[in-house]
């Protein structure tokens, strides 16, 4: 005998609650929220509390606030109100917005497990369909997750999780009627002025009786571009640079969706509005091999030089890179970089023939008495001979392998001897200067790292 629309629903958010942490239901007063906040309170009756953010779109949004309150408080569920700080029409969009910061807000001062929404299987199609009217990608396509950080920035640890997404309307409309539950229908939600309840109220009905499987097929499709997509990105990932520059011949070499998914990462961490007509632009740079500079924002640039490109930010934070070079006698004593630190020269009074490992900020290195060490930022096109390697290497890619932009908390700063890398703070000295028996150590080097 098939289970009965509760006992479906139950069991698809039981893992949801499991635990012991607080889980937030984000109920807005209508039957699917109503019908979720009803079913995490069955299972968690102490561990739930309920979010509702008041858009002031309309004068009976407030009256949908007071009742969700109500509602709450009647089965003793805490119960956190939010609103928009001005009242009447604006965009879909900064709805979402707003509505999204106040969750993330709650979240972090509840500390909760999990932030659940009611969407269902509709809800999805209807995302989808919109998407792909407006213009998207594969990522689009996909369009809700079922589970994802409630903050992609990670503010909060808290998940946001749909755990209903699969399941249709009607099953929950089943759930409401079984529980005799009681729910507000905002009436905003049947003004065909906004495009979303254009396309919910008037398209895709229209659509699904001239195409009864419309819908299913659609669902199907956009798992297997989400799969996909997902594919691409994992491949996208490995070719990401850690000084966000590359080389032109090995991007063109890539096939056109690696191209692009590597030039939308790129601009996505410079918080630049992604658009395919940007990305086919910086495309068709690189393709043409000219040299060309691209504003992207505010001190955010696309440069592209004879043999690669890159992504620049120029903000305060980057002022440290103008650190001019820095001649250095070997002599006992302490030198300041500035924009680094205080650098700490000490000539050994008895060589060392075995260099213990360190942090590679404080070194051993076989040095001649009359050499002169320069420290200076990296360039382009400069190599680097790491230890215990035969053959000097690009320095970008060793940056890129050892994951230099993670590792180091200011820009990549090189010691110099004879014009050669001996030493990039942080991270390694050259095989050149490294310790052993018959080249033993004569100096320690050191630098001490100013507070970010």
């Amino acid at each position: 005998m098939p289970n009965s629309a509760p006992e479906e629903l139950l069991a698809s958010l039981k893992l949801c609650v499991n635990g012991s942490g607080l889980v937030l239901v984000a109920c807005s007063g209508g039957a699917d929220s109503v019908a979720l906040l009803h079913a995490a309170k069955t299972l968690a009756p102490e561990r739930v509390e309920c979010v509702h953010f008041d858009h002031r779109w309309s004068s009976t949004s407030t009256d949908c606030a007071l009742f969700v309150r109500e509602l709450a408080l009647s089965w003793n569920i805490p119960y956190h109100g939010g609103q928009a700080e001005s009242s009447g029409r604006f965009s879909e969009d900064a709805a979402r917005s707003s509505r999204y910061s106040y969750f993330e807000r709650i979240a972090a001062q509840t500390g909760a497990q999990c932030l659940l929404l009611g969407h269902h299987r509709e809800d999805q199609l209807e995302t989808i369909f919109f998407r792909l009217l407006r213009g998207t990608g594969s990522e689009g396509l996909g369009a809700m997750r079922e589970s994802r950080l409630l903050s992609p920035e990670g503010n909060t640890k808290t998940l946001l999780v749909r755990p209903w997404l699969s399941f249709s309307r009607e099953l929950i409309r089943e759930y409401t009627t079984e529980h005799f539950l009681t729910w507000r229908e905002d009436p905003s939600n049947q003004d065909l002025s906004l495009k979303r309840n254009l396309l919910r109220l008037a398209i895709l009905p229209e659509i699904e009786k001239a195409f009864p499987d419309f819908g299913k097929r659609l669902l199907n499709t956009s798992e297997l571009i989400v799969a996909e997509g997902d594919f691409i990105q994992e491949q996208a990932n490995t070719m990401l640079s850690a000084d966000s520059v590359y080389k032109k011949s090995d991007f063109l070499a890539k096939p056109i969706a690696l191209q692009r998914r590597l030039l939308k990462s790129e601009l996505e961490k410079l918080k630049i509005s992604v658009s395919f007509s940007l990305i086919e632009e910086l495309r068709e740079l690189v393709f043409a091999s000219m040299k060309a500079k691209r504003q992207l924002g505010a001190k955010k640039f696309f440069v592209l030089n004879e043999l690669d490109f890159s992504f620049l930010e120029t903000t305060s934070s980057t002022k440290k890179q103008d650190f001019k070079s820095s001649k250095i006698p070997l002599q006992t004593g302490k030198y300041k970089l500035s924009g680094y630190g205080i650098l700490e020269i000490e000539k050994l009074k008895t060589p060392v023939s075995e260099a213990p490992q360190g942090d590679n900020y404080e070194v051993l290195l076989a040095l001649r008495d009359e050499q002169i060490i320069v420290f200076s930022p990296r360039e382009a096109k400069m190599r680097f001979q790491p230890l215990n390697n035969h053959q000097s290497v690009l320095l970008k890619d060793f940056l890129i392998q050892r994951k230099a932009k993670q590792k180091l908390s200011k820009p990549v700063l090189l010691c110099f001897s004879d014009d050669q890398i001996i030493w990039i703070p942080g991270l390694e000295i050259a095989d050149s200067v490294k310790v052993t028996s018959q080249n033993p150590a004569t100096y320690r080097l050191k630098l001490n790292l100013n507070p970010n």
